[in-house]
């Protein structure tokens, strides 16, 4: 018995469901009318949704089915092991002002530099401070990456086997938390650039309207939500 059917059998034996009326007739009376083809597909698809509304409600299987969700233009691979990473941070080129209007954590104060690269990604970069411990790259506290859905572009991150990958809500919408060492890297046309790939720390990825947000530094889970949470709220 793997990990997955484990906590789904503690699930069963700990809610209490109410007896159900005796839809079994009329629904089989329906999908008798229909083809077969078209029956075997509803079967399996609602085997499907009652299977993920089940494993969702423990912490195990949500780490477990994480990957499968995907936030906007950000995908997460689980993988036996880390990609090769670049050999410097390359954010892409620094600019003033960030072209796209994103609400930024107030609470860390402005950001030191905002960069643009050439996918039209933009990054904002916070140095390390008693707030905000160093990450994995020297000097760099917490990183904001901000993808408009209109670009032709993402984010792939992969995670380790020593890589925790969570389903959490950011405005009453799901997201994912990635809490340890893990790679980051620019993805056009459905492929990863590889000299873009670099060793990222604890991460939430979310969606707001039309963009695809992520902060990583290494917060810990709420107190990295909860920048996220302000951010969407537009109270940053």
């Amino acid at each position: 018995m793997n990990d997955l059917e484990r906590d789904l059998e503690q699930l069963v034996a700990a809610l209490a469901v109410p007896e159900p009326p005796d839809l079994v007739g009329p629904v089989m009376q329906r999908l008798d009318a229909r083809p077969r083809h078209h029956r075997l597909v509803v079967a399996a698809a609602a085997a499907m949704v009652l299977t993920l509304v089940a494993a969702m409600a423990l912490p195990g299987p949500r780490r477990a089915i994480a990957d499968l969700l995907g936030v906007g233009s950000v995908e997460v691979v689980l993988a036996d092991r880390l990609p090769r990473v670049a050999a410097a941070l390359e954010l892409g080129e620094q600019v003033d002002a960030a072209p796209i209007s994103v609400s930024l954590p107030a609470a860390l104060g402005p950001a030191e530099a905002v960069f643009v690269d050439a996918a039209g990604i933009v990054t904002f970069v916070w140095p390390s401070s008693d707030r905000l411990p160093e990450t994995s790259t020297p000097g760099v506290g917490a990183i904001v990456s901000a993808v408009s859905g209109s670009l032709d572009a993402g984010l792939q991150k992969t995670a380790g086997p020593g890589s925790v990958v969570e389903v959490v809500l950011v405005g009453g919408r799901p997201a994912l938390w990635i809490e340890g060492e893990h790679t980051i890297a620019v993805r056009r046309s459905g492929a990863p650039i590889f000299d873009t790939v670099r060793l990222a720390d604890n991460t939430v990825v979310w969606q707001s309207g039309d963009l695809t947000l992520r902060f990583e530094s290494r917060l810990d889970r709420d107190d990295a939500v909860a920048i996220a949470e302000a951010m969407t709220n537009g109270n940053g």
